[in-house]
């Protein structure tokens, strides 16, 4: 830590003006389409990740292993490289505008807080929190899109609970956030209260980054990104994530130390099954199923006690908003 930020500080480093911070599955993506309409704003495509890309708990994607061999990040090791790698996340957008980026991982990870908090910038940060149960669910959902879930809902919960459950615990979350970064340079806002009231919410970000709300086109207002897909046949998919779990990776081609620097090779007959589950099993767009109302009351009642004293720490009944 020390050594990436002696580093920065004797450099001229170009930060963004500000985050979107998470949560994951509570419309971040519709939100960093929204604002990269805007003509004052610019935000790089997809989400970067760099405040915790050593942060393998939440980007295990980003390393791998072929067997002798990792390959991995790791922000300490030569920070002059990865800082300049950031920064060319950034080439082509106007030094005129309001620069930001979107990394939903930043308000699960402890390092990323506390890594921006030495930045001598006061970046502002966005967070979007979603009911807990709801997010839960559709993050699963985004799982077995990817090919990282295994099993059903139910049977996620009981093998591999951290795996969806880990990033919809807001008040452990934002206690520490906030004991890094200024709560001035903090907003927080509601999945529901964007869904319900989208105009409202996008003039109080607007204000918090001082644009003018008013120069948002009326086609960005309407937009919906990153719908669900959901393979046709969902347990076809899960048996497969559980037999080729590998057939499943994606090369992630934005990384500073690239993790498919490893190939995964497979033998002609899994790289069958793998282009014949693809013909068979598509990802259409559709609606995802409703959860199963045992377990929604199951995780409810779970996430009424992990999130006690959210309410004060938000100065709003958001647990009367989330639970019966």
């Amino acid at each position: 830590m020390d050594k990436m930020n002696n580093w920065i500080a004797s450099k001229n480093v170009h930060l963004p003006d500000f985050i979107i911070y998470g949560a994951m599955k509570s419309g971040t993506s519709t939100l960093h389409y929204i604002l990269n309409q805007h003509p004052h704003v610019d935000i790089p495509k997809g989400e970067i990740g760099f405040f915790d890309i050593d942060n393998i708990l939440q980007h295990p994607a980003y390393n791998t292993f072929d067997g002798t061999n990792w390959s991995f990040q790791d922000l300490e090791l030569d920070p002059e490289y990865y800082w300049r790698w950031y920064e060319s996340r950034f080439t082509g957008c106007s030094t005129h505008n309001v620069v930001g980026e979107d990394s939903t991982t930043y308000l699960a990870s402890d390092i990323a807080a506390k890594r921006l908090s030495l930045q001598d910038k006061n970046i502002k940060i966005i967070i979007l929190l979603r009911q807990p149960t709801f997010r839960s669910y559709s993050h699963y959902w985004h799982l077995v899109r990817t090919g990282r879930a295994k099993y059903d809902f139910e049977k996620t919960i009981l093998h591999e609970p951290w795996s969806v459950i880990n990033r919809s615990l807001y008040y452990e979350q934002l206690n520490k956030l906030l004991h890094y970064i200024s709560k001035r340079n903090v907003k927080i806002l509601l999945f529901e209260d964007f869904i319900n009231n989208k105009r409202q919410v996008l003039y109080d970000i607007c204000t918090f980054l001082g644009i003018d709300y008013n120069f948002l086109p009326d086609y960005a207002l309407s937009a919906h990104k990153n719908q669900t897909m959901i393979h046709k046949f969902p347990s076809l998919q899960l048996l497969k994530t559980r037999l080729f779990p590998e057939s499943s990776k994606k090369k992630i081609r934005h990384l500073p130390y690239n993790a498919s620097t490893y190939e995964f090779k497979f033998s002609k007959y899994v790289n069958m099954i793998h282009w014949f589950h693809k013909k068979v099993n598509p990802a259409v767009l559709k609606e995802i199923p409703d959860i199963n109302k045992n377990t929604k009351k199951y995780l409810d009642n779970y996430f009424k006690k992990e999130l006690h004293g959210i309410n004060d720490l938000l100065h709003r009944d958001v647990m009367s908003l989330w639970f019966d």
